[in-house]
């Protein structure tokens, strides 16, 4: 029986966001910890409020349920402001 010490797998936002984690695939991460969620280079989050943030956090659960996710996901936004569709 092996011990479970955190979530094994990063956090994935929806991808019509177009986040993406900043811990490596293989990384585990420890109950508690957070790992932050940003916008690919040229692309700002925009999350709706007049000072905008760099990135999002989510953290990895303390009871090994895997990740607490924000209500509501902000998008990935280029500098006008304009959400990009695929």
């Amino acid at each position: 029986m092996s011990l479970v010490v955190g979530c094994p797998t990063p956090p994935e936002a929806p991808s019509i966001t177009r986040l993406k984690a900043s811990v490596d695939p293989n990384t585990l991460v420890r109950f508690g910890d957070k790992v932050k969620m940003t916008c690919p280079k040229g692309l700002r989050l925009d999350t709706g409020e007049p000072d905008d943030v760099p990135e999002v956090e989510v953290t990895c659960k303390t009871d090994g349920t895997g990740w607490e996710y924000p209500p509501a996901w902000p998008n990935c936004v280029d500098s006008r402001g304009t959400a990009l569709t695929y």
